[in-house]
């Protein structure tokens, strides 16, 4: 009776691992599946060529296409892949996406253009990306060199590596890029090295940063800009809210131009984004959709500084330069700037710099002239303030007549 019962349970402790493959391939696959129909809700189209399963692994090979209001790149139509899923059909498994790029479609390249791009480039980028429960992606994109003409011109491109973790409405991403580059093997090279980015959208909020150093040859002259910060915030609703930061710790303009310490401020704040979404989705912009975007109101700020300027050897000091626009909601406000009534704008604008930075400024835009010569000048330093407001320009508290 004790061998009898120890058999049964040998036969069903058998029978369980048997089935277990066949569980787990349903299981995996309605995951799968799952996934899949979360892209397509998305916008992304995918096609299913084959689906073989085995009774340890299933195999499971798609077409991909990838719209620009997915892909948030404002310059790529669409981008096609041919992606091959691998699993094993067991209790702990990793889904393996082997992938190649088969087609890249530019906005703003003509078909030829593009076919000759595409000619090029199709399925010469590969890459791999791994999830062991459909919300990490951890991805890489193999090592390659891409002849892009006849004359050596190559697109390289080593240790591309990041991951991707999707949970209801949060996203984080981060991205390495070891070394990128273009090189026409003859007068021209641009490299990207020691990219890292990073990135945090949740809800209606998306938040990034980055990290790189980029260099830039031509011919004998060499262009270095290095330890480049980005930070970016944007808010998405009815009034959209964008704020992006740009610092470059030096830049080296052929060994004849420093800038020491740039930081570049942009923020776009109130702008209707429902006219937005309407232009993003149209090839180009329509005068009308940007007139009434203009209409319903918005506020523009900028700011740059540059801590030090040397050119040839020579100090030329700093620049410290903001400037703010403010266009309040207004109807008609095409027949208004025929009228050259812009009572709906304020604008104020403030540069602080040194002598020497104001002559090449006056030499560059003559116009300015008028303006610097009304600025306050004390202790070396230029202090420019211009408003503009109800149709009238004051500089440096004056109105201007």
């Amino acid at each position: 009776m004790k061998n009898s019962k120890l058999l049964v349970m040998f036969i069903t402790f058998a029978i369980m691992i048997a089935i277990t493959p066949f569980i787990f391939n349903k299981l995996m696959n309605a995951k799968f599946n799952q996934m899949l129909d979360n892209l397509k809700k998305e916008g992304v189209v995918i096609k299913e060529l084959k689906s073989k399963s085995t009774y340890l692994t299933t195999d499971r090979v798609f077409d991909v296409e990838i719209p620009q209001k997915v892909l948030g790149d404002n310059g790529i139509k669409y981008i096609k892949l041919r992606v091959e899923a691998v699993f094993k059909n067991l209790p702990v498994t990793d889904v393996k996406f082997f992938g190649k790029v088969k087609e890249v479609i530019l906005k703003n390249f003509t078909d030829i253009q593009n076919a000759q791009f595409n000619s090029v480039i199709k399925d010469k980028i590969k890459f791999l990306v791994i999830t062991p429960n459909f919300k990490t992606y951890k991805y890489k994109v193999f090592d390659n060199k891409i002849l892009l003409d006849d004359n050596g011109a190559v697109l390289g491109y080593e240790g591309i590596n990041g991951i991707v973790y999707i949970h209801n409405d949060l996203i984080k991403e981060s991205t390495n890029i070891p070394k990128l580059y273009l090189n026409d093997n003859k007068n021209f090279l641009f490299q990207l090295n020691s990219l890292k980015e990073s990135s945090v959208s949740e809800a209606n909020v998306t938040k990034s940063s980055s990290n790189m150093n980029i260099i830039i040859k031509i011919k004998d002259k060499t262009i270095s800009l290095n330890n480049i910060n980005t930070n970016s915030v944007s808010t998405i609703a009815k009034r959209a809210n964008a704020i992006a930061k740009v610092s470059v710790n030096d830049i080296n303009i052929f060994n004849k131009i420093f800038l020491n310490k740039v930081d570049l401020n942009f923020e776009i704040k109130n702008v209707y984004y429902p006219i937005v979404e309407k232009i993003q989705n149209k090839p180009k912009p329509n005068e009308n959709d940007l007139i009434v975007l203009i209409e319903k109101g918005l506020n523009l700020n900028y700011g740059l500084k540059i801590k030090n300027i040397k050119i040839q050897n020579k100090d030329l000091g700093f620049i410290d330069l903001n400037a703010k626009i403010k266009v309040r909601p207004t109807q008609n406000i095409k027949e208004k700037i025929n009228q050259k009534n812009l009572d709906f704008i304020d604008l104020t604008f403030n540069l602080k710099t040194t002598p020497e930075i104001e002559m090449i400024l006056m030499n560059v835009i003559p116009q300015s002239a008028f303006a610097f010569a009304a600025a306050d000048k004390k202790n070396g330093i230029i202090d420019l303030q211009i408003e503009f407001k109800n149709n009238e320009v004051y500089i440096n508290g004056q109105k201007v007549k």
